[in-house]
């Protein structure tokens, strides 16, 4: 990432000190796509790399009458692309869940919160969000 040649390029650790880009590696030090690279090919100065996603830790069992907060990884910051939360919250038979929001904002159309009443996507779904919400 520190070397300019064959491609003279900006990604560098100066640039980027929290992109990882202290060795050769695939990196997505601008949140682009997926990770990459710059390659050494003159004709072809970077490629997107094929490696899996580690798997983020988000979500969980949550049961009544502890309750808690409820975040996405990274909070406050942006959270990562590809990353799959889900939380289950459970309660005595009869009681009821409220959950209340202090800052809700997702990429709209493409992430979304769904909430079912009962243990997975099979259950009756009773609100589907995405976009900001106030």
């Amino acid at each position: 990432w520190d070397s300019q040649t064959p491609h003279a390029h900006s990604r560098t650790p100066e640039n980027y000190p929290s992109g990882g880009l202290e060795e050769n590696y695939c990196r997505n030090p601008d949140g682009w796509t997926g990770p990459w690279c710059l390659t050494t090919d003159p004709d072809e100065e970077w490629e997107l790399c094929d490696v899996p996603i580690c798997g983020t830790v988000c979500g969980g069992d949550m049961t009544a009458p502890s309750g808690g907060p409820v975040t996405s990884p990274n909070y406050p910051s942006n959270y990562n692309n590809q990353v799959t939360c889900e939380w289950s919250i459970t309660v005595p038979a009869g009681n009821k869940i409220r959950l209340t929001f202090t800052f809700f904002n997702v990429e709209e159309n493409y992430d979304f919160l769904v909430i079912y009443d009962g243990a997975n996507a099979t259950a009756a779904q009773l609100q589907s969000l995405t976009g900001q919400q106030s």
